[in-house]
């Protein structure tokens, strides 16, 4: 699993759980460079159960307990909001990832160059969520 760009990807992973078809689990093997931590592992986990005529899926993300609790420029970087564990680019990209995620499961397309606007619109409405929620 790769996510970011092919030369430099800030999530680089390889699969640690597999439960066909219901469990799919991903160590994040690269180091959180954005946020200075080294040998950091993040995993990220999918479970598929029945619903109905349809299906949940219930996501995990774990980050290392040494990414948690730090502060940082809040305003102008994706460290969390004093005295929170929240995220605001990490919230904007599993947001994003589970919209795709749905129109390709719906079968409809995914336009090629609304991910960045998409992703600092998301960025943009959970910093200020966090921001009114917090009082930061």
């Amino acid at each position: 699993m790769r996510s970011g760009p092919a030369e430099d990807p800030h999530l680089a992973g390889v699969i640690i759980t597999l439960e066909p078809p219901t469990v799919i689990e991903f160590a994040n093997t690269t180091t959180l460079r954005a946020y200075g931590y080294v040998d950091a592992t993040e995993r990220l986990r999918f479970e598929l159960a029945s619903d109905g005529d349809g299906c949940l899926l219930v996501f995990t993300q774990r980050f290392p307990a040494d990414t948690i609790g730090q502060s940082g420029d809040f305003e102008g970087s994706d460290v969390q909001a004093p005295g929170t564990p929240w995220r605001p680019g990490f919230l904007a990209g599993s947001h994003h990832f589970l919209e795709r995620l749905g129109r390709c499961l719906d079968d409809r397309d995914i336009p090629v160059n609304a991910h960045d606007d998409r992703w600092h619109e998301l960025d943009n409405l959970y910093r200020r969520l966090i921001l009114d929620r917090f009082n930061c």
